[in-house]
């Protein structure tokens, strides 16, 4: 296959051991922006090992491949190794993969001659923009035949919010209750299911997620082509039971047909959105009639940290947040009770070896959810489990005052009756003998090796959400 390598004035070559910024240079006038104001900001390309250097033709700040929620990420790579493919990261967080191709012949303009026993290959592929932060800072890998994986390069930029589409007024906003397992969301959504402004398919563990789902869905469906892990360019009719990314909306097409690739990764993507917020705004519709709640604000779901709530809050103007937390000892301790109580290995138990690995694996969780609290602590509200059990009034009221509902102390009253009527299913939840045994377990059930662990792995959250080490 012929495959023209275009080296712009601003392109990086990088051997081993050298380092290549590329900015924003206030001293030079931008190119027009889209109109939905997408930029990169920043290439680098830095820290590669031996025997690897990096040729990036785009992304360029400010310039071609930038589309409102996608960018065209290509060049060549030379290594003195079999290179498998490449991957982009956001943290910790894998995006995807691409695929590369081991260059046998050049077009008009010659790639980098390789030298003896290195191997040239190019990649081209359209990155999606949608599942990342507004403002983001992606990491490019290089993963080897091997399957080691090396720092390639950092790009940085920028995407617009996304909203629905003109003229859409959302009947319902979105409540979201962001936490981790066993720190008490069972329990916080069977108080909010009491509110009659709350909506909740009220269903034990209350862990329908209709949203979730449809918010996924908008993610997988605005991303360009991804052969190598979604929807193939052909036979994808034939994966009867599952529907991936746009095949067709690749690389060749944001070349060829730039008008065209600009509405895919634009205004395609809000028509996307609208259909999303059309599928969960009629479901919990529906519930308000099934669940006798006809005044309604919100509808309610639970979820784990991660880039759902900062797109609900980007298309939701009216989107509220609850961030609950609970001493991350015990809610490790309560895991271990609850896997025991039941015979299995949940909460991502199964996936490692030994308790301090558990630990481990839990300490990225709870990072995770202490940086979603430091992201949107301005319009987030934060619910300690502890303070929900001792002194659940005052959380309460606070809570429901947050969300601009009825915060009557005769409100509150009636959903803490409610929500305490005896039920079987949610005693069998339970792995203490009472709520108050629930608070500092950690201290009687977990070894004491397991809790100096915890001691590190926890502790930025100890300190941030007020808890004694």
């Amino acid at each position: 296959m012929m495959r023209r390598f275009v080296r712009g004035r601003n392109s990086s070559r990088v051997g081993s051991g050298d380092v290549t910024h590329i900015h924003d240079s206030p001293t030079v006038l931008p190119e027009p922006l889209n109109p939905l104001d997408a930029t990169i900001t920043s290439v680098e390309v830095e820290g590669l090992p031996a025997g690897v250097s990096l040729g990036v033709a785009s992304p360029r700040p400010r310039s071609r491949g930038v589309m409102p929620f996608a960018f065209l990420l290509e060049g060549v790579m030379t290594t003195d190794s079999d290179l498998d493919h490449l991957e982009v990261w956001i943290g910790e967080r894998k995006v995807r993969e691409l695929p590369v191709e081991l260059l046998a012949q050049h077009g008009e303009e010659p790639a980098p001659e390789p030298d003896q026993n290195l191997r040239v290959y190019a990649f081209s592929a359209l990155v999606g923009t949608v599942r990342l932060p507004r403002s983001f800072s992606v990491s490019l890998k290089g993963v080897l035949a091997s399957g080691a994986r090396f720092p390639a390069a950092a790009i940085a930029g920028t995407r617009p919010a996304l909203a629905l589409p003109p003229g859409t007024t959302p009947r319902l906003s979105p409540l979201m209750l962001t936490s981790l397992g066993r720190t008490g969301t069972t329990w916080q959504m069977r108080l909010l299911s009491k509110h009659p402004e709350l909506v909740v398919y009220e269903r034990y563990p209350f862990e329908l997620r209709p949203r979730a789902y449809w918010m996924h869905w908008l993610q997988v469906m605005a991303e360009p082509a991804n052969h190598r892990e979604s929807s193939p360019l052909t036979g994808f009719h034939a994966q009867h039971w599952s529907v991936g990314a746009n095949p067709f909306f690749g690389s060749r097409m944001a070349r060829e047909a730039p008008e065209l690739a600009q509405h895919l990764a634009g205004e395609h993507v809000v028509t996307l959105a609208g259909f999303a917020h059309q599928s969960v705004e009629t479901f919990y519709l529906a519930c308000m009639e099934r669940f006798d709640r006809p005044n309604a604000r919100f509808s309610v779901e639970k979820g784990l940290p991660g880039p759902v709530p900062q797109l609900l809050w980007e298309l939701y103007p009216g989107a509220k947040e609850i961030i609950l937390m609970r001493d991350p000892r015990d809610m490790l301790a309560s895991m271990l009770a609850f896997n025991k109580k039941r015979g299995t290995d949940d909460f991502g138990r199964k996936r490692v070896e030994t308790d301090a690995d558990f630990v481990r694996q839990l300490g990225r969780g709870v990072s995770n959810l202490l940086n979603n609290w430091r992201a949107r602590r301005d319009r987030a509200h934060l619910v300690r489990y502890e303070d929900l059990l001792t002194m659940p009034e005052q959380v309460l009221s606070e809570t429901f005052d947050y969300l601009g509902i009825d915060a009557s102390a005769p409100m509150v009253q009636r959903v803490l009756r409610e929500a305490s009527e005896p039920d079987a299913k949610l005693a069998f939840h339970m792995t203490s003998r009472d709520q108050s045994a629930s608070m500092g377990r950690w201290e009687r059930d977990l070894p004491a090796d397991v809790q100096a662990l915890c001691g590190e792995e926890f502790g930025p959250a100890l300190a941030e959400f007020g808890y004694a080490q």
